[in-house]
């Protein structure tokens, strides 16, 4: 993340840590009426069906050179080289 924006990092990074906090305190609340209305199953299933569309957004906005490093071939190199 700090990789792909590192021009407001602190930002971005302060939005992650909110989000967290707000999914902790508010994870529980919302699974305690999903339970208490829909049960156990129905829970479960509503969180499952969140969870997948939070996955397929989070697949198709992240960029893929987020996966590579700076200094991707230098790290190759070691590698072919057994150092570490």
């Amino acid at each position: 993340m700090t990789y792909q924006f590192s021009e407001n990092r602190e930002k971005y990074l302060g939005m992650g840590e909110s989000a967290a906090g707000f999914g902790t305190m508010m994870g529980p609340v919302i699974a305690g009426l999903l339970y208490y209305y829909m049960g156990y199953f129905g829970a479960f299933m509503a969180f499952a069906g969140f969870i997948l569309i939070a996955a397929t957004i989070s697949y198709l906005c992240i960029s893929n050179d987020i996966n590579y490093s700076l200094d991707a071939e230098d790290d190759l190199e070691q590698t072919i080289n057994g150092k570490f």
